[in-house]
């Protein structure tokens, strides 16, 4: 520890290794929820001659495309966090997922990243881009994945943390992968998908 101007300052690891946080915030198309969600809401209080009924169904829809966004803005919660404890993988609104999955660096096996290109029905495998975290086979927890949707990851910034933290963790890029396919499946498989 090193003292700076007064404030004491942990050296063990380079500031731009030691943590690496990403709060929520409204960007690409999932900006236009909340939006839709408002315009919903105002259709519900101000469309002259409503029934009461279309006033509660357009206040409550938009309150629900609404208010999640608002709350998460609000609150600046994490949406992805690799420190020297683990990584943490924040809610994800689409999904209804409104906790916070935290992970140890001692129960993971390796970190995939990975893009969707092809469009599927199954719940966690439509187009995007994802982070997954595979568990060794005696961790605790299961595998996690996430969706990188409302922010971007800079594998650069993960990888100095992993080093850091981890050093025999692999960070695989597995690319563009097809749920239809053979190699793609087993990316999805492998992530717990």
């Amino acid at each position: 520890m090193a003292e700076i101007d007064g404030r004491v300052e942990d050296q063990s690891m380079p500031p731009e290794s030691g943590c690496y946080e990403i709060r929520f915030r409204l960007a690409g198309y999932e900006a236009l929820t909340p939006a839709f969600g408002l315009l919903i809401l105002g259709a519900g209080i101000f469309i002259p001659h409503a029934s009461l009924l279309g006033r509660v169904i357009g206040i409550a829809g938009g309150a629900l495309f609404t208010v999640p966004y608002v709350i998460l803005l609000v609150r600046r919660t994490i949406v992805f966090r690799a420190d020297q404890a683990g990584i943490t993988l924040g809610p994800e609104v689409l999904k209804f997922q409104f906790s916070t999955v935290f992970i140890p660096w001692a129960d993971i096996r390796k970190v995939i990243l990975y893009k969707i290109t092809r469009a599927s029905r199954t719940m966690g495998r439509q187009r995007g881009t994802y982070i997954g975290i595979v568990p060794h086979d005696r961790a605790p927890a299961d595998p996690a994945v996430h969706r990188i949707n409302t922010w971007r990851l800079d594998r650069e910034r993960l990888a100095a943390v992993t080093k850091a933290a981890a050093p025999g963790t692999p960070i695989v890029d597995a690319g563009e992968i097809d749920p239809w396919e053979d190699a793609g499946r087993a990316v999805l498989r492998e992530v717990g998908r």
